[in-house]
């Protein structure tokens, strides 16, 4: 576990460059989501499939699970929120309680609003639950349908820098072509060309999508991650559907690590949210865990 060293100050306003740098990018895959990622044809490693579970289990070690049974949220593991606070220049969301539950054995991260103001669920692992480099991140989750949500489990230096990052998942929900859309999953990394942690001058980004055959808001899914010395994978219920070698991507990431994580509904970042309904939708997630080898 790694402590935070900057101070609040300098949090804040590293938080406040890196939320508008990704709200950039947010705005061009909105545009042409499909024209900015890439595209992965999956080989035919499995992992668990939907139990989960990395390539090779017997090489791994599990160091973190949660399965949201206990009633309520784990605060040992989790906090309420983003790792920053709040708020996110990326998005029109304040962060609030209200839209975290846990029940039924699952976390529910719900998006609402009313006259005033947006609402959503988040939550992180700052402080609490870290990895890096030889590791096999993974989640079992349900996405929500409506346009203008920007559902994503992803991870962040510890430190609170950005970039790097590392996308595990995001459904990008532009309202463009919602049948593609909800069938396709988006991974991408974040990183820094001179490999300097919050370096946002250097930014650079090598997005990807695999499309599913599954409506990933209809049925649960396992969205993976193996963060390994030479390469990044990104594993779709157990079958290995991207990859990334890129080095200097590669270094960018290591010199960010440990990278906490995070799972949230970003609302009105991407595709424009209908404000004349009542909202409620949910990204539903069943469990976490983490690996290492």
């Amino acid at each position: 576990m790694a402590r935070d060293k900057k101070s609040a100050k300098e949090d804040e306003e590293t938080s406040l460059e890196s939320t508008v740098n990704r709200r950039n990018y947010l705005k061009i895959a909105g545009a042409s989501a499909t024209a900015l990622s890439g595209s992965f044809i999956g080989s035919n490693s499995v992992a668990g499939a939907s139990g989960g579970g990395p390539v090779n289990p017997n090489e791994w070690t599990r160091v973190f699970q949660d399965t949201f049974s206990s009633g309520s949220l784990d605060n040992s593991s989790w906090e309420v929120g983003y790792g920053w606070g709040n708020t996110s220049e990326a998005s029109a969301e304040r962060i609030t309680s209200d839209n975290v539950a846990v029940k039924n054995n699952r976390l529910h991260l719900s998006g609402t609003h009313d006259a005033q103001e947006v609402y959503a669920g988040a939550v992180n692992t700052r402080n609490k639950v870290t990895f890096g480099p030889g590791s096999f991140v993974e989640a079992r989750l349900k996405n929500p349908f409506r346009v203008g949500f920007l559902p994503a489990f992803w991870a962040k230096p510890n430190s609170g820098d950005w970039p790097p990052e590392i996308d595990i998942m995001e459904l990008f929900m532009t309202g463009e072509s919602t049948e593609d859309e909800v069938s396709s999953a988006n991974f991408n990394i974040h990183y820094s060309s001179s490999t300097e942690p919050g370096d946002g001058s250097t930014h650079e980004m090598l997005p990807t999508h695999y499309g599913t055959s599954s409506d990933l808001t209809d049925s649960f899914h396992v969205f993976g991650c193996a963060w390994l010395k030479d390469r990044v994978e990104w594993f779709f219920d157990g079958q290995k559907v991207g990859e990334c070698t890129d080095e200097t991507a590669l270094t960018s990431l290591e010199h960010g690590a440990p990278f906490y994580l995070m799972l949230n509904i970003g609302v009105d970042s991407i595709g424009d949210v209908n404000y004349n309904d009542s909202w409620g939708e949910k990204l539903v997630v069943d469990w976490v865990r983490v690996w290492e080898k």
